[in-house]
């Protein structure tokens, strides 16, 4: 998902990050890798300078899967964060926020998990979805 961004928004850099082992296993639906994509998408298309920044990463901590997604772009204004963190209704009122930050969120509730928003220093945005963590092997 991070490689097909990049190459699509050749002027952004978009880096990644996983666990040395490359395994973090979240209980999550299938959707995940969308609700990641549209995140770090958002984050490049809604960027107000010429060169986004995007960092994505994923943590394996005890009991829960973590993936932030970290830019330094103009940042969330609260109809957005509304959507992504609470499930604000997406409709005449919020006609700002587009359907992508209300996937995100339901991906995330569908999976059990959370969606936090705070600001980035300096500048920008960081996106932290918190999933439950399952180290069953993929046939149990």
């Amino acid at each position: 998902m991070a490689a097909a961004a990049a190459e699509e928004f050749p002027t952004a850099t978009i880096d990644v990050s996983v666990p040395d082992d490359g395994v973090a296993t979240a209980s999550a639906t299938p959707w995940l890798s969308r609700a990641i994509d549209e995140l770090i998408r958002n984050a490049v298309v809604h960027h107000d300078r010429d060169r986004p920044t995007v960092a994505a990463s994923v943590e394996a901590r005890s009991g829960a899967i973590e993936v932030w997604i970290d830019d330094d772009g103009p940042g969330l204004n609260g109809m957005n964060r509304d959507v992504l963190v609470d499930d604000t209704a997406v409709d005449a009122l919020y006609h700002d926020s587009g359907l992508g930050l209300w996937l995100v969120y339901w991906v995330v509730q569908q999976s059990g998990g959370s969606a936090a928003v705070a600001d980035a220093e300096p500048r920008g945005t960081e996106v932290t979805l918190t999933l439950p963590r399952t180290d069953r092997a993929p046939d149990e």
